[in-house]
């Protein structure tokens, strides 16, 4: 392992032929960039869209229109700039209470969907799929149902090689890494 401050531009570079380093890691670099980006405007227009799902549910005659989600995602978003600037102080409190809430939250659910959720062998849990949504294909079914569980892995891969070179435990392991490449 050899600890850098970049990312996955970085070990784009490091591991690639001499004569593609430098197009592959730019193009990485900005690649990276974008999908920060992404990232981070994701998570207030999925709560921007929950709040207004939420008043779908609440007043069925509520007309949705694309405008109010806007709106929504842009209320949202000024929230935790809010937030940020002027509640940092009480964020680490916040954070801690709501571990909490999540650990148990997440202990009740699992126990009373484990006691109350119907039983099926390992024969039809294994073997026996359903197309509820009427994709053309099983597979297809599968890689759309996946979306929202690989939605909360997208900024994890990005975060793993970055970690500071300026950390004292991490420079052993700077000094036994080999690059292929010279």
């Amino acid at each position: 392992m050899a600890p850098t401050a970049g990312g996955q531009y970085h070990w784009v570079s490091e591991f690639s032929p001499p004569s593609v380093q430098k197009p592959f890691s730019y193009f990485i670099g900005w690649m990276s960039t974008l999908s920060w980006q992404a990232g981070t405007a994701s998570g207030p227009f999925l709560v921007g869209t929950l709040i207004q799902a939420s008043v779908i549910v609440m007043y069925p005659e509520y007309e949705p229109t694309n405008w109010h989600g806007t709106l929504m995602v842009i209320a949202v978003t000024f929230l935790v700039w809010v937030l940020n600037i002027w509640g940092s102080k009480g964020m680490p409190i916040f954070q801690n209470i709501m571990l909490v809430v999540h650990v148990f939250g997440f202990l009740a659910i699992i126990i009373v969907f484990w006691v109350l959720s119907p039983r099926a062998t390992a024969e039809v849990t294994f073997t026996q799929f359903r197309n509820g949504g009427n994709w053309s294909s099983n597979g297809l079914a599968l890689m759309v149902g996946q979306i929202s569980a690989i939605y909360a892995c997208i900024c994890k891969p990005s975060s793993l090689p970055n970690f500071p070179p300026e950390h004292g435990l991490m420079r052993d392991y700077r000094l036994r890494f080999r690059s292929p490449y010279g």
